[in-house]
C-alpha cells in the first residue's frame, strides 16, 4: 500500500517539481537588446548572460557594462517559487 501511494504522489506532483526550476530557466532565456554607446550597434543578451556576467562585448568589441537591477525579478520568482512548494504540499496531503 505504501509503495503505491509513493507512485501516487510521485505522479501527481511530477509536473509541479519541475515547475520552479523551469521558471528559473524561463526568466533566465528572456532575451532584449540594448545600444552599444560608442557605435551604437545592437547587442542582443539574455537575463541570465546578465546575472553572470555585466560586462559584455558588442561586435566592434566595445565593453559595455550593464547596470541592471534583478532584485524585483528575483523576488517575483521567490514569491512563485513559494506558491509552487505550497501547491506541491497541498497535492501531497490530498487523501490523507
Amino acid at each position: 500500500m505504501c509503495e503505491r501511494l509513493q507512485r501516487d504522489y510521485a505522479r501527481r506532483t511530477a509536473g509541479v517539481q519541475s515547475c520552479a526550476m523551469d521558471l528559473s530557466r524561463a526568466v533566465d532565456s528572456v532575451t532584449f537588446e540594448v545600444e552599444c554607446p560608442e557605435c551604437q550597434n545592437k547587442i542582443k543578451l539574455a537575463v541570465g548572460k546578465i546575472r553572470a556576467n555585466p560586462v559584455v562585448q558588442c561586435a566592434n568589441g566595445h565593453k559595455v557594462q550593464i547596470k541592471a537591477d534583478t532584485s524585483d525579478l528575483d523576488k517575483g520568482v521567490g514569491e512563485v517559487n513559494k506558491a509552487i512548494k505550497g501547491l506541491e504540499d497541498t497535492i501531497r496531503n490530498i487523501g490523507r
